[in-house]
């Protein structure tokens, strides 16, 4: 999953899943200039 404002890429997580329920999350990043906005948790959500 991505976050983008105006086109550009401000954040990305990246998980697995076994559709039942077990979710890992392997990879969270946002843009340190977007950090602190409530993006990674959208992304987690």
């Amino acid at each position: 999953m991505t976050a983008r404002t105006e086109g550009q890429l401000v954040g990305v997580a990246r998980a697995i899943s076994d559709f039942s329920d077990c979710t890992y999350l392997s990879d969270l990043a946002v843009d340190s200039n977007f950090q602190r906005q409530g993006i990674g948790k959208e992304l987690i959500w």
